[in-house]
C-alpha cells in the first residue's frame, strides 16, 4: 500500500506512520442561530478514556436529520466507555 501525504505550510519531513485503533464519536452541536450555529464534531479518544483529538464541521451535514436533534445538554450522556 502507497500513502501520498500533501505537505501543509512548513510540515516537517514524516517521522512515522503507524494504523492505531481510536474511538470516534460524532456529534451535532450549537442551537441554530447566529451566535451558535449546528456544527458537526468529531472526536477521537483512546481506549483508555483519554481524548486525543477534535475535529469541528462548521458546515451542514446532509445525512443528518436537524429536525429530530435535541439540544438539552443535560438530558446527553457524553460518557466514553470501552
Amino acid at each position: 500500500m502507497t500513502i501520498r501525504v500533501e505537505k501543509v505550510g512548513k510540515m516537517k519531513p514524516i517521522k512515522g506512520v503507524e494504523i492505531v485503533e481510536v474511538i470516534r464519536v460524532r456529534a451535532v452541536v450549537g442551537e441554530g442561530t447566529k451566535e451558535d450555529p449546528v456544527r458537526e464534531v468529531f472526536q477521537y479518544w483512546e481506549k483508555s478514556g483519554k481524548k486525543i483529538a477534535e475535529r469541528i464541521n462548521c458546515g451542514i451535514a446532509e445525512d443528518i436529520n436537524y429536525d429530530e436533534i435535541s439540544f438539552e445538554a443535560s438530558k446527553q450522556d457524553n460518557s466514553v466507555s470501552t
